[in-house]
């Protein structure tokens, strides 16, 4: 059998034994993509694999390098969390080690995860460790971060509304305990990523423009920005009906 029909056969034996993380993998498309160099990897609602790495692996090698990258989905690594002009090989590194201090990932598979050889604090979150990592001296190739963190971490961006889908997967897991054997230190840490903090600057953002493109209109008293008075210039309406409210219970 090839490394892709291996996977979904564990993902079959996973629909008994572990509820949560099935519906995980069939929230994402699995595919093959032999340009990459790691095992597997995954964002953009895909988890791809190497087939010319995973061919050699174990079954139970393979079903730990798929249950790694669940957990990165549940943490929603690739799809929240992320500083702004954030190094992309950090993040892999720093989700490394975030997933490395709460599940015992075995050792083969632990010394070709960037990160976690080295000595930080036990119990902090994705970002605290991200910005600790920026702050200590890392292995260098030519001058760089290893290209393949960066590849883990290749697929990896803001994405809202994989984050809510994700979020409800978990909320249905909370709901009927159908977490399977996820440890109890990750069903913390997942349970923790519930709680988002609301960033008000992006919302207002988003409104303001909302309210902008619905008042537009035409007129040849203006000049269009890129072509002069050849084209209708747009003039705005900004009056709007807006009410705030805070709930101080």
């Amino acid at each position: 059998m090839t490394a892709i029909e291996r996977i979904k056969k564990i993902s079959e034996e996973w629909f008994l034994t572990e509820p949560l993380l099935f519906v995980v993998y069939c929230s994402h498309e699995l595919c093959e993509n032999s340009e990459i160099s790691v095992p597997m990897r995954t964002g953009n609602r895909k988890i791809e694999i190497s087939p010319q790495i995973l061919e050699k692996a174990s079954d139970v090698m393979l079903e730990e390098y798929l249950k790694i990258e669940i957990f990165r989905i549940l943490l929603k690594h690739p799809y929240q969390r992320q500083p702004p002009f954030a190094q992309k090989a950090l993040l892999a590194m720093a989700s490394n080690v975030t997933i490395a201090d709460v599940y015992e990932i075995p050792k083969v598979i632990k010394d070709q995860m960037d990160g976690t050889e080295i000595l930080v604090p036990n119990g902090l979150c994705f970002e605290e460790y991200y910005s600790l990592l920026k702050e200590i001296p890392l292995p260098k190739t030519n001058g760089t971060i290893p290209n393949l963190n960066t590849q883990i971490a290749e697929l990896w961006e803001e994405d809202d509304e994989s984050c809510c889908a994700i979020n409800d997967l978990i909320e249905v897991a909370l709901a009927n305990n159908t977490w399977g054997t996820v440890p109890g230190q990750m069903q913390s840490l997942i349970k923790a990523g519930l709680k988002v903090d609301m960033d008000y600057r992006k919302m207002l953002s988003a409104f303001k423009t909302s309210v902008i493109s619905s008042k537009r209109y035409l007129t040849r008293m203006r000049p269009n920005r890129r072509f002069g008075f050849n084209a209708m210039g747009n003039r705005y309406k900004l009056a709007t009906n807006l009410l705030i409210a805070i709930d101080v219970s």
